[in-house]
């Protein structure tokens, strides 16, 4: 199966609603250019696969009107594709696109106060299998960019 970016969001401020993009610029050392959560930090960059997504939606309870989830809900810069993010370790390095090299720094988080996403399902996708990276080398990345494992 190949390893590819299925979508690219970027919020503008803590807390508001993603924004997809088609492509984007990731910065070294500091994150997702325009990305609110973009810093020095080792959470540069937010990481969730569409296959975590799909298996959120199995324990989730559903209310009127809302038919399930989609890449961005849960607040990731990059719904990924193919690849088990959960099932690499700290320091794993990954290539997107032609360029941008991450390094993982984090997997999973703590939820600080529960979303309505936990609420719903008593769990969280991004708290266990969910990933953040430090940009090593920065470049554009698009949608449908691979990812390799270095």
């Amino acid at each position: 199966m190949e390893k590819i970016v299925a979508a690219i969001h970027m919020s503008s401020a803590k807390s508001a609603p993603c924004v997809p993009l088609r492509h984007a610029l990731l910065v070294r050392d500091f994150g997702l250019k325009g990305d609110s959560h973009a810093g020095d930090s080792g959470k540069q960059l937010s990481l969730l696969s569409i296959e975590s997504i799909d298996s959120q939606e199995k324990c989730f309870k559903f209310t009127a009107g809302n038919t399930g989830f989609k890449p961005g809900d849960y607040g990731e810069n990059l719904s990924t594709s193919g690849i088990v993010l959960s099932g690499l370790s700290v320091g794993d390095r990954l290539r997107v696109g032609d360029t941008a090299v991450l390094e993982l720094s984090k997997i999973g988080r703590k939820c600080f106060r529960y979303c309505s996403l936990y609420t719903g399902a008593a769990d969280c996708a991004v708290c266990r299998e969910g990933v953040f990276a430090r940009i090593i080398t920065g470049g554009e990345i698009a949608v449908g960019d691979e990812i390799t494992l270095l």
